[in-house]
C-alpha cells in the first residue's frame, strides 16, 4: 500500500491558482465554488465576485437590501481582513426601478440619504463607478450652525451617473450635495432629474458647496429648469471651469430655453472644451433661433456633434423640405464658426427622427428621386427641387472644407428595430453612392462617411 498522500492534498503553486481563478472571472457560479475550496482561494475569488455590485429595489423578502449589503461588507473582514469584500468593489449600482414600471414613469419609490451614500463610499475605498437610478435622494446633513461640525473626507470617482432621480421638492439641493460629496469626477451624467413630489421650497437652496473637478459632463433631458441652471452654476464656479478641467460636454435639450442655457454655459467654460455634443429633441423650435447659436470661446474644439429633429408629417415633399432646413442649420452653424473651431477634426451630423420617413427624405435629397406609394414607382423630383438639393449639399461641403484640420465627417442615419425600420443593403449602397456625388471633394479624400446606426430609445 502506497504512503503517497491523496491528490486533493497536493497544493498547487500559488501563481497557478491565481491564473485559474482569474481565468474564471466571468463565471460567477464557478467562482462561488472556488471561494469554498480553501482560505487561500477566497480573497482571489471575491475579487471577481464583488467587482460589480447592483442593489435592486426592495421587495417583501428583503425590506432594505442596501442596509443588508452595508452590514455584509462591514462584517466580511471581521474574522480575517484579507477576506473583506469592500476593497474589491469597483462598480456599484443602486436600481430603484420596479419590474412593472417603465424607465421614466411614476415617482421613485426607493429612498436613499446622503449619509448612506457617504457610509457606502467609506467602506468601498476602490470604487470607480456609482450609478443611481430611480431613487428619491434626501439630504440628512445637519443644517444651520451645527453643520460646521460635520466634515466629510473627499472622495473621487471615475463615473457618477444619476438617472430618473428626484428630491422631495423642486429644489435640486440633494443632487448638488451628492455631486459635491466628491472632489473629482471623471464623468458626471445627470439623466431626467426632476420634481415628482410637491412640497415647499426648502430654506437651504443656497447652501455652500465645494464643487468637484469634472472632466466630462452629460446632461440628458433635465425636467426642471431650476435643476439645470443650478448644475450649470455649480460647474461654472468649480475647478471644472476655473482650472480648465472640463473637456467634454454633452447635452440633450428639450426646448429653446435649454439651448440658451447650454450656450451661456459654453461661453463660460468653452476655452477648455475639446468635445461638444448638442442634441435638440424638440422639432418645433424655429430654425432661425437655432442658427443663431454662437460659441466664440471654443477655440480648442476638436469634435462637434449636432443632432436637430425634423418635424415630419404625411407629406413627402414637406419631409424633404424639413430635412433640407436641418442640413441648412448645420451648414449655418459650421460656417459661423469656421474661424473659431480652427482645430476641428471630427464633425458628426445626426439626422433625426429615426426610421423610414427620414430614410425616404434623405434619399430624395441625395438622389433626386422618390418612391410613390402604394405602387412603389420611382419618380424624379422636378427641376426646381433638384436645384435646391444641389445647393444644400454645395453649401454644406463648402462650409466643411473651411476647416483645415478636418479628418472625418459622419452623416448619421438611424434605423429602428421595428418592422420596416431598417434599410436594405442595396438602398444603403445607393445612398452612399449618391452622397459621394453630392460631396465630391470630401468623398474623394475619404473624409465623409454615411453611417447607419440602430436607434435605441431608453425612455
Amino acid at each position: 500500500m502506497s504512503d503517497r498522500p491523496p491528490a486533493a492534498d497536493w497544493p498547487l503553486p500559488p501563481d497557478i491558482e491565481v491564473i485559474i481563478i482569474d481565468y474564471l472571472r466571468d463565471d460567477k457560479p464557478t467562482l462561488v465554488s472556488c471561494s469554498l475550496v480553501c482560505s487561500r482561494w477566497l480573497p482571489r475569488s471575491r475579487k471577481h465576485l464583488f467587482k460589480d455590485i447592483t442593489i435592486k429595489e426592495a421587495n417583501h423578502l428583503t425590506p432594505d437590501p442596501l442596509a443588508d449589503f452595508l452590514r455584509t461588507v462591514e462584517r466580511s473582514g471581521s474574522v480575517n481582513p484579507e477576506w473583506a469584500i469592500g476593497t474589491h468593489v469597483k462598480t456599484f449600482s443602486l436600481d430603484g426601478r420596479l419590474t412593472d414600471q417603465k424607465f421614466n414613469r411614476g415617482s421613485p419609490t426607493a429612498t436613499c440619504t446622503l449619509s448612506v451614500f457617504r457610509a457606502l463610499l467609506a467602506i468601498l475605498p476602490h470604487l470607480t463607478s456609482l450609478c443611481v437610478t430611480k431613487f428619491l435622494i434626501l439630504d440628512d446633513t445637519p443644517q444651520g450652525p451645527d453643520a460646521e461640525n460635520y466634515h466629510f473626507p473627499p472622495f473621487e470617482l471615475d463615473e457618477l451617473s444619476v438617472a430618473c432621480c428626484s428630491g422631495p421638492t423642486e429644489d435640486p439641493h440633494p443632487l448638488l450635495a451628492l455631486i459635491c460629496t466628491f472632489s473629482r469626477i471623471g464623468s458626471l451624467s445627470v439623466d431626467r432629474w426632476g420634481k415628482w413630489r410637491p412640497g415647499p421650497r426648502p430654506t437651504f437652496l443656497q447652501a455652500p458647496f465645494s464643487p468637484p473637478a469634472v472632466r466630462c459632463f452629460i446632461m440628458n433631458l433635465v425636467r426642471d429648469s431650476v435643476a439645470e441652471r443650478a448644475l450649470y452654476a455649480l460647474l461654472a464656479r468649480s475647478p471644472s471651469v476655473t482650472d480648465a478641467c472640463l473637456t467634454r460636454l454633452s447635452v440633450n435639450a428639450e426646448n429653446y430655453d435649454n439651448v440658451v442655457m447650454f450656450v451661456d454655459f459654453v461661453n463660460v467654460a468653452g476655452a477648455a472644451l475639446r468635445d461638444i455634443e448638442l442634441r435638440v429633441r424638440e422639432s418645433d423650435i424655429r430654425p432661425d433661433l437655432l442658427s443663431g447659436i454662437l460659441l466664440p470661446t471654443c477655440t480648442a474644439l476638436s469634435s462637434f456633434v449636432l443632432s436637430f429633429q425634423c418635424r415630419f408629417d404625411d407629406s413627402f415633399l414637406e419631409d424633404a423640405e424639413d430635412t433640407r432646413d436641418v442640413l441648412g442649420l448645420y451648414t449655418a452653424l459650421l460656417r459661423t464658426h469656421r474661424n473659431v473651431f480652427v482645430g476641428l477634426k471630427v464633425v458628426r451630423l445626426e439626422m433625426q427622427p429615426a426610421g423610414e420617413s427620414m430614410h425616404n427624405a434623405l434619399a430624395r435629397i441625395a438622389q433626386d428621386t422618390f418612391r410613390e406609394r402604394p405602387e412603389g414607382a420611382v419618380h424624379t423630383v422636378p427641376p426646381p427641387e433638384a436645384d435646391q438639393n444641389r445647393a444644400v449639399w454645395e453649401f454644406l461641403e463648402d462650409s466643411l472644407c473651411d476647416f483645415p484640420a478636418l479628418e472625418r465627417v459622419e452623416l448619421v442615419l438611424y434605423e429602428t428595430s421595428r418592422p420596416r425600420g431598417a434599410l436594405t443593403e442595396t438602398a444603403k449602397a445607393e445612398l452612399r453612392g449618391a452622397l459621394g456625388g453630392r460631396l465630391p471633394r470630401l468623398w474623394a479624400s475619404g473624409t465623409v462617411q454615411l453611417v447607419f446606426e440602430t436607434y435605441v430609445d431608453d425612455a
